[in-house]
This record gives C-alpha cells, sequence and structure tokens, in this order.
C-alpha cells in the first residue's frame, strides 16, 4: 500500500499511485495522489515524474537520509 499524503490544502490524499508510463518509448514513474470531491467523485492531485535515472538519484538520497537518521 502505498503511503497517504496531504496536499497544500490539507485535504486528507486518499490514494497514492505509482505508475511506469511510456512517452516517446523511454518508460517514466509517475507519482501522484488521489482524493475525493465532496460529491464523492475521484479527483487527481498534482504530481511528479521522474525518468529511470531520476527515481534512481531520488532512491539513492532518500536512502543516504534513512541510514543517517539511524544514526
Amino acid at each position: 500500500s502505498a503511503p497517504y499524503f496531504t496536499n497544500d490544502k490539507k485535504d486528507k490524499v486518499e490514494e497514492t499511485t505509482i505508475e511506469m508510463i511510456y512517452k516517446d518509448g523511454d518508460p517514466k514513474y509517475d507519482i501522484r495522489g488521489w482524493s475525493l470531491n465532496e460529491d464523492g467523485t475521484e479527483r487527481m492531485t498534482k504530481g511528479i515524474t521522474f525518468d529511470a535515472e531520476e527515481l534512481q538519484s531520488l532512491y539513492e538520497i532518500l536512502k543516504e537520509m534513512d541510514e543517517e537518521e539511524e544514526e
């Protein structure tokens, strides 16, 4: 299960999706949230898209941060 996030309006994001999409043949990784409108319909929130190299860099940064916290 993906983590829950909040947006700038402090609304709870009900679901976070991580999808692999293809644009011009190269895979891209799209991370975004989905929340519910007052009428119960889903609304896509802002997201971010990474290529494989960017996602690997983010992983390494987060890994280093996690290791620093454990010390």
